[in-house]
């Protein structure tokens, strides 16, 4: 597999991952959200989560951070 092609896979992989994340939190907060029902979403293992986020704290900082980072972009022209 060429790296490149490994690198779009794993981003994506992470893209998923966080999109269930955000929506799980959203609904069923912090303590309600679990991983395995988040991965199981994004249709990958919970070593995902492990690799590219640390651990369930690590996506939800990433989560919030991606949400922050699409508010920035979109008030900024403001």
């Amino acid at each position: 597999m060429r790296p490149r092609h490994k690198q779009a896979r794993g981003e994506a992989t992470r893209q998923r991952v966080l999109d269930a994340a955000i929506e799980a939190f959203a609904t069923l907060g912090f303590d309600g959200a679990s991983t395995r029902d988040r991965v199981a979403r994004a249709g990958t293992s919970l070593t995902a989560i492990r690799y590219h986020f640390g651990g369930k704290a690590g996506v939800y900082r990433a989560a919030a951070q991606h949400i922050a980072a699409g508010m920035r972009s979109k008030l900024a022209p403001s």
